[in-house]
């Protein structure tokens, strides 16, 4: 497993992926102007970009892919609801619940057996449960 970089990306050689670094360009315009189009704070998004690219990754490869932006979302719901003077800790925290969720279903998954959890169930909470 490769370390994380400030961006989110692994610090792996980039030559073999010589994309790489244009996306990440091209991340960061689509996020200034987003943030200008929104009225965002810019640092803001800055500051959570690498865990968040975490956590999607991680919800992609694990969970559910098509499921991995709207966590994004909900995450970024959560942490505006929460409010709070520092924006940055709600959404870190947010994402860190998050990510025990994630390991939590990959456990569920690897123990499954006859009458355990299906997979695609969920192994979180009962419904109505708001853990």
């Amino acid at each position: 497993m490769s370390a994380q970089g400030a961006d989110g990306a692994g610090t792996a050689d980039r030559s073999a992926r010589p994309d790489e670094a244009r996306k990440m360009v091209a991340m960061n315009a689509w996020l200034d102007d987003v943030c200008a189009q929104l009225g965002v704070e810019r640092d803001l998004v800055g500051e959570v970009t690498p865990p968040m690219l975490r956590l999607i990754g991680e919800v992609a490869h694990g969970p559910s892919r098509p499921g991995a932006p709207l966590t994004a979302f909900v995450v970024g719901l959560a942490a505006a609801r929460a409010g709070g003077t520092d924006p940055s800790a709600a959404v870190t925290d947010r994402v860190d619940a998050v990510r025990a969720l994630v390991a939590r279903w990959a456990e569920r998954q690897d123990d499954a057996s006859p009458g355990g959890t299906a997979a695609g169930t969920s192994p979180a909470a009962a419904p109505g449960d708001r853990r």
